[in-house]
């Protein structure tokens, strides 16, 4: 019989959290008349440009109940009379998830976006992107989950002093679930609180009865 550790618990199945933890994500987009197919982070017309970002951290971003904000990279205008109306922004977002078991491997997730830039009765440019969550599941035969996820419209303001308005792209993940057994080494923390709670012995004792 084997013990695990989650809290001050013991019990014979490994722990797992309900939250889904984000290894990497990159954005890339195209401006075009028509449907493009992205190939660069960084895509620019004759006034208006899409300057992607990405994140990567070795242990991943984990959701918060849930939930992530992403930041997918941001639009530059330089002209509110630009000609570039009623065409398209065609945006890839690829992240992975690392999925939780012995031996497991990361899984890569691609989501399609498209926006269409437009100009409202006050003279405003705008993006508006498609904000439908797309709804992704992964298993492994240990774990399983899914989440969703959509991204934010785009509005300009006025033009600065530099001659241009900048606006963040962001991205939400929600809904972010996933279950299952995975076998887990505790962390530094909780095993010193493990070892300090008197919890220990008994766990000890226990082994040595099997």
């Amino acid at each position: 019989m084997k013990l695990f550790l989650c809290g001050l618990a013991l019990a014979p199945l490994s722990c797992l959290a309900d939250e889904v933890k984000f290894a990497t994500s990159t954005t890339m987009g195209c401006f075009s008349g028509s449907q493009c197919t992205p190939s660069s982070a960084n895509s620019s017309t004759t006034d208006l440009t899409f300057q992607g970002s990405s994140f990567g951290q070795p242990n991943g971003i984990s959701t918060v109940n849930g939930l992530l904000d992403l930041g997918l990279g941001s639009f530059i205008l330089t002209d509110h009379q630009t000609t570039f109306i009623n065409t398209n922004f065609d945006s890839v977002i690829t992240f992975t998830l690392p999925v939780y078991i012995a031996g497991g491997q990361s899984t890569s997730f691609d989501a399609h976006v498209i926006g269409i830039v437009g100009r409202n009765l006050a003279g405003a440019v705008y993006i508006n992107f498609d904000n439908t969550p797309q709804h992704f599941t992964f298993s492994n035969g240990a774990s399983s989950g899914s989440f969703d996820f959509s991204v934010s419209d785009i509005l300009f303001g006025v033009l600065g002093m530099n001659g241009q308005s900048t606006v963040a792209w962001n991205g939400d993940v929600t809904n972010a679930t996933i279950s299952g057994g995975r076998n887990t080494v505790p962390e530094p923390s909780s095993l010193a609180l493990f070892l300090s709670s008197g919890l220990f012995p008994i766990a000890l004792h226990k082994l040595r009865r099997f």
